[in-house]
């Protein structure tokens, strides 16, 4: 049986705007922020809501003060309560927070996993070969320890986005011993998330795309590496996301879960994640 996930987007207020941050790819947000939380909320409370195994919110981000600086910490609490229910009687079996790690106030973070517990799992990303500064890097790793000390039951998922620069920088070495150093489930994430709506003219960041030879060898050395079972789509091949888009009201089935013939061509680069979760699935079912 297929498992529902349905991802709920807050705001897109961030405090470390990356260059291929997933919300460029999105529908924007209602300029009426409240408005649009009183609908996220009213959604968690309807008969809707149960068909999702997960719940999944993101940001921008959630927990680098943007609750006390947008002024929406009664409508957050409120969220918070809701999902709290829908865990109590069963209706959702787990809330799943997106979180870049990249800030020193951990305030909002340590109450939402006391209050969440086993039912909670943090999504983070390590993007060394992409986004990270030295400074914002050793931040991420401070959060992470801390987190990992002071609560070793936490369920933390690490994200790393396949970029031509991770391909060529990446080793069996490195790989291990990131693994042994976090001590986290990790997940190469397939391209950029809505990247297919994104114009060849307005491409600024090609020279991430991985180019489709140099993926599909990643691919390989990840085999024979022992860790292809880190590619996101092998891993959740039963759960299809939906996300809520409070304009319609509607739950909209993501991008990529979507049967689309619909490609472009950005000059030899792999251009959206419909061709490359192609890829993976030929790839895992042996037919190449």
């Amino acid at each position: 049986m297929l498992n529902k996930e349905l991802m709920i987007t807050l705001w897109n207020h961030c405090n470390n705007r990356c260059t291929f941050c997933y919300n460029q790819g999105f529908y924007d947000l209602p300029t009426d922020l409240k408005l649009h939380l009183i609908k996220c909320n009213n959604l968690l409370k309807s008969k809707k809501i149960r068909e999702y195994s997960c719940i999944r919110l993101v940001g921008g981000e959630i927990f680098d003060g943007a609750i006390d600086q947008l002024n929406v910490r009664q409508y957050i609490d409120v969220i918070e309560n809701s999902l709290l229910l829908l865990l109590t009687k069963n209706y959702i079996n787990s809330v799943n927070v997106v979180t870049n790690l990249l800030y020193d106030d951990k305030t909002d973070l340590i109450n939402f996993i006391n209050k969440f517990k086993d039912k909670l799992t943090l999504s983070t990303s390590y993007d060394m070969f992409g986004r990270f500064s030295s400074y914002t890097e050793k931040l991420w790793w401070n959060n992470l320890r801390y987190l990992k000390e002071n609560y070793p039951d936490l369920k933390i998922d690490i994200g790393i986005n396949i970029t031509q620069p991770l391909i060529e920088n990446i080793s069996k070495e490195w790989l291990d011993n990131f693994i042994q150093q976090t001590k986290c489930d990790i997940n190469f994430n397939e391209l950029f998330s809505g990247i297919s709506k994104i114009n060849k003219q307005d491409c600024k960041f090609k020279e991430l795309f991985p180019k489709r030879k140099d993926f599909l060898q990643f691919l390989k050395n990840l085999k024979n590496w022992g860790y292809l079972n880190c590619i996101t789509e092998t891993k959740n091949t039963k759960l299809i996301h939906y996300i809520f888009n409070s304009r319609t009201g509607e739950a909209e089935l993501k991008d990529t879960d979507k049967i689309s013939d619909k490609r472009h061509s950005f000059d030899g680069y792999i251009d959206s994640n419909a061709v490359i979760v192609d890829d993976i699935r030929r790839f895992v079912n042996a037919e190449w």
